[in-house]
């Protein structure tokens, strides 16, 4: 068969594909949402990935949500899917969690992280293993443990990059907690930890995203008002941060809510319905992609005022340690990430030996979002001690 056969004949594939989910999704019983299925097979995939460098909704989102409302429908990488930015359908789905849905991951997620990961199972399966990972990074191993060993690891790597002209920040941060993780985690040699590394590495796109501050402001003046008062809090012979020390850094953890708000990575939480679903006026098919959009949540201005702006004063203490339908960077409902408390005592130790003991300057760099955050050309700063 000649190469235009085999062209043809996969167009005819795919245009056939097309056809029949379109029929497939007229024949339900009930009302879908509103939207579009786009083009045969690749739907609207190319517009979903486009990139774009606003820290708004992203504006394949935005559009539709202006166009269609809080629920809509579309296809990507081949998947009928149902879109939801709203708050309540979201609290709904979540609570819905082994009844009416279950936990779904696109294929090349999958393919990264193996199909017998612990976030493919369900039930009394996954609660069991979740249990075991929380032996681990839960708060008794981190207090006893972890703390020591991440605050040993921080303050080295600061003082090798203190002494570089310049550092790629995400890069180098990146690799310091996928190296510190690992090791936990499986015990790898340095080795196998690079070849474990080489096989993450589209998914560590963008896992960090640093609030550089500038000096002189109320922002730097309080990150500052809080580490450096409990330097001073300590008696001579202490050395290192306390379980009650990383506990008391409310500002800190305002901070890193205030980051991962906007800089949540995850540009959809995905669930597949088991039946069909009634969600307000609309029905959703059974074997149907929701995606729950964490963007259009954090970024709601009923919610967030100027959602856009770095404010970490908005937070208010009870609202630090918890999860919610209005903010949902560590997943929702009963499949919260096991590892939440884990990354923010990385995150907190990070910034109480950057702000204490060293300045930076940015060199160059910037971000974009596609829809994940990236920094296509890096992102270099230059650290310098401080004069002590």
């Amino acid at each position: 068969m000649s190469f235009v056969a085999i062209v043809a004949v996969s167009l005819l594939v795919c245009i056939a594909h097309w056809v029949y989910s379109w029929w497939r999704s007229q024949r339900i019983n009930g009302k879908l949402p509103p939207g579009s299925m786009g083009f045969p097979f690749i739907g609207e995939t190319i517009q979903f990935f486009t990139p774009y460098t606003t820290r708004d909704i992203p504006p394949f989102i935005k559009k539709r949500m202006d166009r269609y409302g809080s629920l809509f429908r579309t296809s990507i990488v081949g998947y009928q899917i149902i879109v939801s930015t709203d708050p309540e359908a979201n609290k709904f789905i979540f609570e819905q969690e082994g009844k009416s849905f279950i936990s779904w991951y696109m294929d090349s997620f999958g393919n990264i992280v193996g199909k017998d990961n612990f976030l493919f199972m369900y039930g009394d399966l996954h609660k069991y293993i979740r249990n075991l990972t929380l032996s681990l990074l839960g708060v008794q191993s981190l207090r006893e443990k972890f703390l020591s060993e991440m605050e040993d690891l921080t303050s080295k790597q600061l003082e090798l990059w203190s002494s570089q002209q310049s550092v790629d920040l995400k890069e180098a941060l990146s690799t310091m907690i996928f190296n510190f993780t690992s090791k936990k985690l499986f015990g790898s040699g340095e080795k196998n930890i690079g070849k474990l590394k080489e096989s993450y590495v589209a998914f560590l796109d963008g896992l960090i995203s640093f609030p550089l501050y500038i000096p002189g402001t109320a922002y730097w003046k309080c990150i500052q008002k809080e580490h450096e008062s409990i330097i001073s809090s300590r008696k001579r012979n202490e050395f290192g941060i306390t379980w009650q020390e990383f506990r008391s850094m409310t500002f800190t953890h305002k901070v890193i809510n205030e980051t991962t708000r906007l800089a949540n990575i995850v540009p959809g939480i995905f669930r597949k319905a088991l039946k069909d679903v009634k969600l307000k006026e609309y029905t959703i098919p059974a074997g149907w992609i929701v995606m729950v959009c964490p963007t259009t949540v954090h970024l709601n201005p009923i919610k967030y005022n100027d959602p856009c702006t770095f404010d970490p004063w908005r937070w208010k203490p009870e609202e630090l340690h918890t999860g919610s339908e209005n903010f949902m960077v560590f997943g929702g409902g009963s499949r919260l990430c096991a590892g939440a408390d884990f990354v923010k005592l990385q995150m907190a130790v990070f910034l109480h030996h950057l702000v204490t003991k060293y300045r930076w300057n940015l060199i160059k760099g910037h971000f974009v979002k596609k829809p994940g955050l990236v920094f296509p050309n890096g992102f270099y700063v230059q650290f310098l001690k401080r004069n002590l």
